[in-house]
């Protein structure tokens, strides 16, 4: 489901849970759009190599770390405007903060205008995302 309006307000990047060995961005549909219609951003939700599959660490952190720099560089041009939250729950939240703490080193400029986590709470990676709501 997109975002209410034609033109969305920026980017939420929102990092599944799983404990790191089990769960897809398929999974968090209802979430997803329930955010996209709250928040009038497009959300993207990307698979990350799961421990279960890939048991050398730390390919999780690496791709979620790849994504926020991909989105930093070019969500403006093709989900029409700029990274502004991120948010996980579970193991997406201890991801989600990783991305922060990634980005305050490799991208000090940068900064977020949120974000979210939620621990404990059930409810090559970037061209599996689940997007929610138009490009440009």
């Amino acid at each position: 489901m997109p975002p209410p309006s034609s033109k969305p307000g920026g980017v939420f990047l929102y990092i599944h849970g799983g404990g790191y060995i089990l769960a897809h961005c398929g999974w968090f549909g209802d979430t997803l759009n329930a955010i996209a219609k709250v928040t009038n951003l497009t959300v993207i939700s990307p698979e990350y190599r799961l421990a279960s599959r890939r048991p050398l660490f730390p390919c999780g952190p690496e791709d979620v770390c790849d994504v926020a720099e991909y989105l930093i560089d070019n969500s403006v041009s093709t989900y029409c405007g700029p990274l502004k939250f991120v948010a996980g729950e579970s193991a997406g939240s201890t991801l989600s903060m990783f991305i922060i703490l990634y980005l305050l080193v490799a991208r000090p400029k940068f900064s977020f205008q949120g974000s979210r986590s939620c621990a404990g709470c059930s409810t090559g990676v970037f061209r599996q995302a689940r997007v929610i709501g138009p490009r440009c």
